[in-house]
């Protein structure tokens, strides 16, 4: 009787200027329960920074080698951005099962291994992820991710859930690549793991939850006192406001339109916007999308290109997966065929 041989997983972590965020993110995922027995990791460290900071940690730290480990670097000859330097650490990497981790997630002993099994129990699940809970600061040990109104759905064993926004995400390679990765040209700092997540769905790739996979973020707001949102935990500027609400606005855009009567889209973007910016929201949205007028005008030839590359097969709207249950169901029953 011939032993498993240990599945090959890929981790692209995109950085900048962290060099001892991606190093300690690095050691966590070595020290990863099944690591060389059930696994083996290919560590793909993307630095988008401007010194060699980042490459001279890695250097150290993998200097002697470890067991069921092995390491790569890219440095992107210009400032990539996070959604292409995924696309570059996915296109270098050599298994068919990919990791996405930004290096400010620690994971748990055991997150890897709950992701691999979260794949073989559902080898029609084109991507998965679990809970992300908050680490540090005013938000420390609360949970980010899922929200409440992150939509999940259970179907026999399984729970699916409509959208996945990055931090820690899982998918399977070929899929990743058949729907074109992440559009860094439309998305390259915000939005793209809603995008992605919805071109997998519209292509007949399901999305999974699985409760086990845990990992922590790293909070942005140190500061100890009460803040007026729980989910205020970045000092937002209007730039960054800007490129989030670009990002809801591209949807549309891009995917067409949902239905208004039983759209479960204008829910979410309203919970989010009042969540991240308080009861002035609608000014704040007012006046960030008045300053991406430009950025549209100059970026349309782009976004009719992405337009045309989306997926058609099933006609799903951000956020909407779940609202017609009907194709819902046929999308699920095609993918467990495959």
């Amino acid at each position: 009787m011939h032993e498993k041989r240990p599945v090959g997983i890929s981790v692209v972590i995109p950085t900048y200027n962290r060099p001892g965020q991606v190093s300690r993110c690095i050691m966590l995922l070595l020290g990863s329960k099944g690591l060389g027995d059930r696994f083996v990791l290919e560590v793909i460290v993307v630095d988008d920074s401007p010194n060699d900071n980042v490459k001279r940690r890695i250097d150290r730290l993998t200097s002697n080698g470890e067991k069921g480990a092995t390491f790569r670097y890219i440095k992107p000859r210009q400032s990539a951005g996070i959604a292409k330097a995924r696309n570059m650490g996915v296109r270098a990497a050599s298994n068919g099962i990919i990791i996405a981790t930004d290096s400010d997630i620690e994971v748990e002993n055991d997150t890897v291994l709950n992701t691999l099994l979260a794949f073989e129990d559902n080898p029609h699940a084109a991507m998965v992820s679990g809970r992300v809970f908050w680490r540090g600061g005013a938000v420390d040990g609360k949970l980010d991710r899922p929200r409440k109104h992150d939509r999940r759905v259970r179907v026999g064993k399984t729970t699916y859930i409509e959208m996945l926004h990055g931090r820690y995400v899982a998918f399977r390679r070929p899929a990743f690549m058949a729907v074109g990765g992440y559009d860094w040209e439309l998305f390259p700092l915000q939005g793209e793991g809603p995008d992605l997540s919805i071109r997998f769905w519209r292509a007949g790739y399901p999305l999974v939850y699985d409760h086990g996979i845990k990992v922590h973020h790293l909070s942005g707001y140190a500061k100890r006192e009460k803040m007026k949102s729980p989910y205020l935990y970045h000092n937002w500027n209007m730039h960054r406001t800007a490129m989030m609400l670009r990002s809801m606005l591209l949807y549309f855009y891009k995917y067409g339109g949902p239905d208004p009567a039983k759209s479960n889209w204008r829910k979410t973007i309203s919970l989010e916007s009042e969540r991240n910016f308080g009861d002035g929201s609608e000014y704040m949205i007012l006046s960030s999308l008045s300053g991406t007028l430009g950025w549209i005008a100059h970026n349309w030839k782009a976004m009719e290109k992405s337009r045309k590359r989306v997926p058609k097969r099933y006609d799903f709207k951000p956020y909407d997966v779940f609202s017609d249950r009907q194709l819902f169901m046929s999308c699920i029953k095609s993918s467990m065929k495959k």
